[in-house]
């Protein structure tokens, strides 16, 4: 991250929160990146639901493409829905 000059600071792990503090904590995201080999499910939906864009890589089964369904349904599929790894690179970097 800090040689893309981002604040290595703006960039946060963590396990899981209890649910209490889970939305609260997503709110604060100001991307979420989908992962390619199991897409965000419910997750993806709730930061969504945050207004959080969201970028997903849709795979070839159910499983790898629930993040595009979620996009789709809000309108936001053409923008942050990619094809291949190079693109979700140069979408997020």
């Amino acid at each position: 991250a800090k040689r893309r000059g981002v604040d290595p600071g703006r960039i946060v792990m963590h396990d899981k929160f209890p649910k209490e503090h889970e939305l609260v904590a997503k709110a604060h995201a100001d991307l979420f990146l989908d992962t390619p080999l199991f897409n965000a499910h419910t997750t993806g939906g709730d930061v969504l639901w945050a207004g959080i864009p969201v970028v997903t890589l849709p795979g070839d089964n159910f499983a790898k493409r629930v993040a595009a369904g979620l996009l789709a349904s809000s309108g936001l599929l053409r923008r942050t829905c990619v094809r291949n790894l190079d693109d979700y690179v140069a979408l997020v970097v």
